[in-house]
């Protein structure tokens, strides 16, 4: 969060106008050697994490990091799941670093503020008018809207005499043509017993009437 925004010119600008104390502080190789003890008391042992706290402890010496907001600085950038553990390192960071020279914070602290996004200037499109072609009205007449006729009454139509003739009776309708080959026939009624299905049925056996014998 905070390590994006600010830029190596920012390090320098700051660091050039740094109070004297403050400059002792951050040069100090104990300072350093308290940021990795108290990492490795608080089970944070990969090199490129306690690098970042050191980063955010430098950050807060030159004014760019309040020290209360340290620990959630912390739980920012290593995005740590129980924020417990950032205000822990922070608090024994501020306890044995920041607590005799909090003064000296207080006064250089000077956030960095997110530049604003310049104004972006929208051209707008020209209107599309009606119609692609358009003539230019001259000065001082005003546009004729076209007027709308009326129905034409039914006694002025007159209907040519070849026209006339045709549509005077009403033309017979023409039978469907069959397609050829295809004859349409009455669909044949089935017999309930044709749904069901097939089950071979036994034999009748007729009974015969004994035969006499002949003497």
């Amino acid at each position: 969060m905070v390590l994006n925004q600010i830029t190596i010119e920012d390090i320098l600008e700051r660091y050039s106008v740094l109070p004297d104390e403050l400059l002792t502080v951050l040069e100090d190789p104990n300072t350093e050697k308290i940021v990795e003890v108290t990492c490795q008391k608080n089970n944070i042992s990969k090199p490129e994490w306690i690098d970042i706290i050191k980063q955010l402890v430098g950050y807060v010496l030159m004014g760019f990091i309040h020290y209360y907001d340290l620990g959630a600085e912390i739980n920012t950038e290593l995005n740590f799941p129980n924020s417990k553990l950032g205000n822990d390192v922070a608090s024994e960071i501020d306890a044995k670093i920041f607590s005799p020279i909090k003064n000296l914070l207080e006064k250089n602290y000077s956030p960095i503020l997110p530049q604003k996004q310049e104004g972006v200037n929208i051209i707008k499109e020209p209107e599309i008018k009606e119609g692609l072609l358009k003539k230019e009205l001259q000065p001082g007449l005003k546009p004729q809207m076209p007027q709308k006729q009326g129905p034409v009454p039914l006694e002025k139509i007159t209907i040519p005499e070849k026209v006339s003739t045709l549509i005077s009776e009403p033309l017979p309708i023409p039978p469907k043509k069959q397609e050829p080959g295809i004859a349409k026939t009455a669909p044949e009624k089935k017999s309930p017993l044709s749904f069901m299905p097939f089950v071979p049925m036994p034999e009748k056996i007729i009974p015969q009437p004994p035969q006499k014998e002949t003497a």
